[in-house]
């Protein structure tokens, strides 16, 4: 049975039998790792619309349906059908620009957001609709669909497994305006040539409006776990194109044959974007919305295969695909995932191997980790893996995160996504590291207990409060915590590796005023509000259920999840140390004003001998956080930044 396969069949049990939702949920980290959307919310089909998922984003303008096609595995997907979805989704853009009664509730919250960006945008074009098929599409119809009225991306079968037929991607780079300039690099292999230069923001724009997903087929996005398009990307070519070169890393290129006349990239034969789908995706949406590329120049590798033999030169687009990837400088919240402590939290996961029913539980750092090893895994050994850690029992960093900030009492930080959420995750629990009796094993234990809770919830969300999910969600949990006054005994849920019936029911009757809450919040966008204290404040001053107060909830006993004291923590790192990373992070541009000045004092104090205050421990170690997330090794010695005399 194939990883598809697998994943198919846990989230259709999941989805009660669902096709189209569990479709949806075996697509969707493909759907954002390429990039084409970045962070959905899941409506539950059927719905006259076909839609299973979408995004009107009030602050980033970013609009995008996603439909799932109801074909069989692995069967052939007709344009008759394609036709049809995409005839579904202009159908829901039109009716958000004009009142329409009798419309499908899951989907009222969506077509509101649409509603607004109506008055400004032209829903046509600026929306991307997305195709989900557990088939196979043909390229000539996934060409078509792209050209539509409604611009139309098909991720299918093939997509997914890395094996789209893209021998037609022959580029005549002419055809598109300006030339990439290049300039030859010394290599010493035999099998591949290396060039270096930079590539027209205008043009590459136009190839991907042209080409779409396809263009990024080589990209092995999954390495980097990073969601969506860029922000920072984005705001580089609005506010400082002429410094977008130097600012952005770029994007890799592999062509198997290639046209350079003076230094100018003429033509090129099958063409792979193997770095840089983020660059590419966030370029072409600029060129959507009217932005002005004119001054932005875009570094990029070129990369030619010389040699003849297919399965060598398959092995190394796969090999450039991995590790330009795994090289990349990403944001902070990629970084800390390999700071402590995510890698022991993983090793724990692989070598205790906590047996329920017979499956481990594996912590995945990075998204795309179990891809990383599919790739680079015998077929036999993969497999093993498989078996040993089932998808049901991947418990993934970013998503654990959202629940963790839930369960700590910032439901709102949860709300706010995985980039932002994994960051205030880890930062809290460095904090608690920190503190002398916190325990790994404990806390894998009790992260397994949380994913219980979190996936059950998601689920029940899913099936019955769809539209919202990913804003409520987390306000549940934290409404859950509260309540519980954080003594829900996550160890018991591990050790019996199931909710009891009463947990079950305090979810499912928390979960409904909850979500009526934010439905009912007319003032502003719905998701936005979700982010905000202020909702969490709203969310904890509602009724208790009195069905709440009648459920048996099994609590810790008083004193297990004590912590210790952060402010000794401190004085262990030392003032020599403090001052290093102090200087470190002022030079790098981490610390600066406010923290700056705030940390100075607090570390003056420390250096006097004296111990800090709880507050004060927090600031030091949220300022040590951040260097060390941005780059700072505690384990490494900075003579430059060290104190002198």
């Amino acid at each position: 049975m194939t990883r598809f396969e697998d994943l198919m069949a846990d989230n259709t049990r999941r989805m009660n039998g669902n096709i189209q939702a569990a479709l949806y949920h075996t697509f969707e980290s493909t759907i954002t790792d390429r990039g084409l959307v970045s962070n959905p919310e899941f409506f539950l089909p059927p719905n006259e619309y076909d839609i299973v998922g979408g995004i009107a984003d009030s602050v980033t303008g970013e609009t995008a349906l996603i439909s799932a096609a109801s074909t069989i595995y692995d069967s052939d997907m007709g344009w008759g059908e394609i036709e049809g979805l995409i005839q579904k989704g202009k159908k829901f853009l039109e009716s958000c620009t004009q009142y329409s009664s009798g419309f499908p509730s899951d989907l009222e919250v969506l077509r509101d957001n649409f509603t607004r960006l109506s008055k400004d945008n032209n829903l046509l074009e600026t929306t991307t609709l997305v195709i989900l098929s557990a088939g196979r599409v043909k390229d000539s119809d996934k060409m078509n669909a792209r050209n539509s009225e409604l611009r139309t991306e098909i991720i299918d079968l093939n997509e997914l497994n890395g094996q789209s037929e893209v021998s037609s991607l022959n580029i005549n780079f002419q055809e598109f305006g300006e030339l990439p300039q290049l300039i030859s690099a010394r290599n010493n292999a035999d099998d591949h040539e290396v060039h270096m230069g930079v590539i027209p923001g205008k043009t590459l724009a136009k190839l991907y409006d042209r080409f779409g997903i396809s263009l990024l087929d080589g990209n092995v996005r999954h390495f980097l776990g990073q969601v969506g398009p860029n922000k920072g990307i984005a705001q580089t070519i609005i506010e400082e194109p002429e410094r977008f070169c130097s600012y952005n890393n770029g994007i890799t290129v592999v062509a198997e044959d290639a046209n350079i006349i003076d230094g100018k990239l003429a033509s090129a034969d099958q063409i792979f974007v193997v770095n840089g789908g983020q660059t590419s995706v966030s370029i072409f949406k600029a060129m959507k919305k009217g932005e002005d590329l004119s001054k932005i120049s875009v570094p990029m590798k070129f990369i030619v295969l010389t040699t003849d033999n297919p399965h060598a030169k398959k092995g190394l687009l796969e090999s450039i695909s991995l590790y330009s990837n795994t090289q990349s400088k990403v944001n902070d919240a990629d970084r800390m995932v390999n700071m402590p402590p995510h890698p022991e939290l993983q090793e724990i996961s692989e070598m205790e191997k906590m047996f329920s029913g017979g499956k481990g539980w594996y912590y995945e750092r990075r998204r795309g980790e179990i891809r990383t090893k599919e790739l680079t895994m015998d077929a036999a050994s993969f497999e093993r893996w498989q078996l040993e850690y089932p998808p049901q029992n991947v418990i993934h960093a970013s998503v654990i995160g959202i629940a963790w900030n839930a369960w700590w009492g910032s439901p709102h930080v949860g709300a706010s996504g995985k980039n932002k959420g994994f960051f205030h995750y880890h930062n809290e629990l460095t904090m608690r590291v920190a503190q002398r009796n916190w325990d790994a094993e404990m806390h894998h234990k009790k992260t397994i207990g949380l994913s219980k809770i979190h996936k059950f919830t998601s689920d029940f969300m899913a099936t019955t409060f769809s539209g919202l999910r990913s804003a409520t969600l987390p306000h549940v949990l934290g409404w859950l915590s509260k309540l519980s006054e954080n003594r829900l005994d996550l160890i018991e849920i591990w050790k019996m590796n199931e909710l009891s019936e009463d947990l079950k029911k305090a979810i499912v009757v928390l979960a409904k005023p909850v979500d009526k809450l934010i439905r009912n919040y007319q003032e502003d966008d719905q998701k936005q509000w979700a982010k905000s204290a202020g909702c969490t404040e709203a969310v904890w001053s509602l009724p208790v259920p009195t069905e709440f107060a009648a459920l048996n909830l099994k609590m810790m006993q008083d004193g297990q999840d004590v912590q210790g004291d952060p402010a000794e923590y401190v004085m262990e790192i030392g003032k020599n140390k403090l001052w290093e990373m102090y200087r470190w992070g002022k030079a790098n541009g981490i610390l600066f004003q406010g923290n700056a000045i705030l940390t100075n004092i607090i570390i003056k104090t420390v250096s006097r001998g004296n111990k800090p205050s709880e507050k004060q421990a927090g600031v030091i170690l949220r300022a040590w956080t951040s260097c060390c997330g941005a780059g700072y090794d505690p384990n490494r010695e900075y003579p430059e930044y060290q104190q002198r005399g």
